[in-house]
């Protein structure tokens, strides 16, 4: 079995990798039985074959269930309807945990608000990498890009720190304090995280690394899996552990 965290695109699609697919038995080719069951999506690897189809579509239809193909295409490989998603009130921007079995995909949309996120965010996934120092390898998180721009942090901004010891954390601006911050954790909240720019770049590109032993304190390891929702003024880390989301 393997986890993965994935976003709905702006194209209302949700990409699943081919070696993912190939690994589990949803070869070129290969019909997929797709409906809807208890709260998640279920994609069920079949037979490919004329023969296949004719056994299962008409049963199918009844139940409102789908049938798909994979596609030999790369862009193609297995694509879930929109319409089919929407129905079912999976939504683009929408954060969804994919379990892979053998034969057997399941889709579970995740309630953020529950997770702890505010309405109305942005979403994305990230990891912590690991920073090579004097023969140690302390945690160190990079966060870069023109979604930064869009969250009212721009080149030259400073940040406000609140984190906890169980992975959370919470950047916001100093004029803009968050109606709710997570407990602080062992020393004050950092404050004066400048942005920084690159030369070689040919548009200054907002970039923030946090690093420091507050992030050990705070929980967060290499290779952590992150959640980030992100709004005006606010953006919200939280370190997820896959199998305690299923």
């Amino acid at each position: 079995m393997e986890l993965l965290l994935k976003i709905i695109s702006d194209k209302h699609q949700i990409k699943l990798p081919y070696h993912l697919l190939k690994k589990y038995s949803f070869d070129e080719g290969v019909l997929v039985k797709t409906s809807f069951n208890q709260g998640a999506l279920e994609l069920v690897a079949l037979e490919a074959g004329l023969d296949t189809y004719r056994t299962h579509v008409a049963s199918l239809r009844k139940q409102k269930q789908l049938l798909l193909q994979v596609h030999k295409h790369k862009t193609k490989r297995l694509i879930i309807p929109p319409a089919y998603l929407k129905r079912h009130n999976y939504f683009i921007g929408d954060v969804v945990l994919i379990q892979f079995a053998q034969g057997l995909i399941v889709i579970k949309k995740l309630d953020l608000v529950k997770l702890g996120f505010e309405d109305n965010m942005i979403f994305k996934i990230m990891t912590v990498h690991k920073n090579a120092i004097k023969g140690k390898t302390p945690p160190f998180i990079q966060l870069q890009g023109k979604w930064l721009i869009n969250a009212g942090f721009t080149i030259g901004t400073s940040a406000m720190l609140s984190y906890s010891n169980n992975g959370q954390a919470i950047l916001f601006t100093p004029h803009h304090e968050p109606t709710r911050k997570v407990q602080k954790y062992g020393f004050p909240p950092q404050a004066n995280i400048l942005f920084r720019k690159y030369k070689n770049m040919a548009e200054p590109t907002p970039t923030l690394f946090l690093r420091g032993q507050w992030l050990q304190n705070a929980g967060y390891e290499h290779g952590d899996f992150l959640l980030i929702g992100y709004k005006q003024a606010l953006i919200h880390l939280r370190k997820v552990d896959l199998v305690k989301l299923i």
